[in-house]
């Protein structure tokens, strides 16, 4: 990837674009930052041209501004129509076009249709009674636990970024589907911030220090003997809390927690290379006969967490509801073949008559 100061052949930088983008969507950028797993600081250079962006964090960029990423790497909007919803199937990370308003206008009809909305009782306002409120070990089943507090989750690949939004007084987040469940994590815990403090007017420090202290305590953070932590013991609390190397490293630094070298240095890799690191330990391990498999780890394997994180998800409750409703006769089962992700033609059921 270029560097975000060199100027494309169709005028402006990188970096101009992005933060362009950045002022169209009508968001901050420590809200940017926070939500595409960079530092504030990073950032702020990148768009002003005194440091290069990585590939990865650009297609993060694209994906949460729901910009166009043909055009912030290079400034060219001419082959936008050709390329809308039509993804290079050589290259996954590609983001998709569709516009995020036209499933969200889906979505809100698709509650209205469902007859009886139950309003979201009022949200706990502190991160320790939203921790509360979720029950111990909530992270492995985030979707169901918050469905138990009023808030529905929709996970779908046609989103390229997350929202939160109030249907008749029920709150809803939306996210798109990834194999990334840390970020998915991160994503939630963002958005239910801004549902719980959202009637106090807060700043954007204010959401971001809710959903830190949701996922990473500070009375836990500070109880840790990070002198002496092994990677192992890292991972596992990465692993516990649900959310990637970055945010860790940021939420230690913010908070100002001295650490030594070599864990910020595994806190600089990427979640899924150091578990990949630890895993290959784990198995030398057990290879020379030192443990079998790390016994003392507790939970969901990580491969269900991954699979839930990346599937299409609605509330059972609002696929019921269409469901009966298809039944009696009351509606066509359009809406319920497009939550299901099926086309409409195999959705065969006995309807009243």
């Amino acid at each position: 990837m270029s560097s975000s100061g060199r100027t494309t052949e169709h005028g402006g930088t990188i970096g101009s674009r992005v933060r362009d983008a950045i002022r169209a969507a009508q968001v901050t950028q420590k809200v940017t930052a926070a939500s595409v797993d960079m530092t504030p600081d990073a950032l702020s250079r990148s768009v002003n041209d005194k440091r290069a962006f990585t590939s990865s964090e650009l297609v993060r960029i694209a994906d949460f501004l729901g910009a166009d990423l043909r055009y912030l790497v290079t400034g060219d909007r001419s082959d936008r129509r050709e390329w809308r919803g039509q993804p290079n199937p050589q290259n996954t990370k590609l983001p998709r076009f569709e516009d995020d308003e036209v499933f969200l206008d889906q979505l809100r009809h698709a509650y209205t249709q469902s007859g009886t909305i139950h309003p979201t009782p009022p949200l706990p306002r502190t991160p320790h009674e939203l921790r509360v409120g979720l029950g111990p070990q909530f992270l492995e089943a985030l979707d169901n636990r918050l469905g138990q507090i009023g808030v529905d989750v929709i996970r779908a690949r046609e989103l390229m970024r997350p929202h939160h939004l109030d249907v008749e007084g029920r709150i809803i987040i939306a996210i798109p589907t990834s194999a990334d469940w840390t970020q998915s994590n991160v994503d939630i815990a963002m958005h239910l911030a801004m549902a719980a403090v959202g009637r106090d007017n807060p700043t954007d420090q204010d959401v971001i220090s809710v959903a830190d202290e949701l996922l990473m305590p500070e009375n836990e953070l500070r109880s840790i003997d990070w002198n002496s932590i092994s990677r192992a013991a890292l991972c596992r609390i990465l692993r516990r809390w649900g959310v990637p190397t970055r945010a860790l490293g940021a939420r230690l630094e913010q908070l100002r927690i001295r650490t030594p070298k070599r864990v910020r240095r595994n806190l600089a890799m990427s979640t899924s290379d150091l578990f990949r690191l630890q895993s290959e330990a784990d198995r030398t391990e057990a290879d020379r006969g030192k443990r079998s498999a790390r016994a003392e780890k507790k939970g969901l394997p990580l491969t269900d967490l991954l699979i839930a994180s990346s599937a299409r998800t609605f509330p059972r409750w609002l696929i019921n509801a269409h469901l009966q409703q298809v039944l009696q006769g009351m509606l066509p089962p359009t809406t319920l073949a497009w939550m299901l992700d099926v086309d409409v033609d195999t959705i065969e059921l006995p309807v009243a008559s």
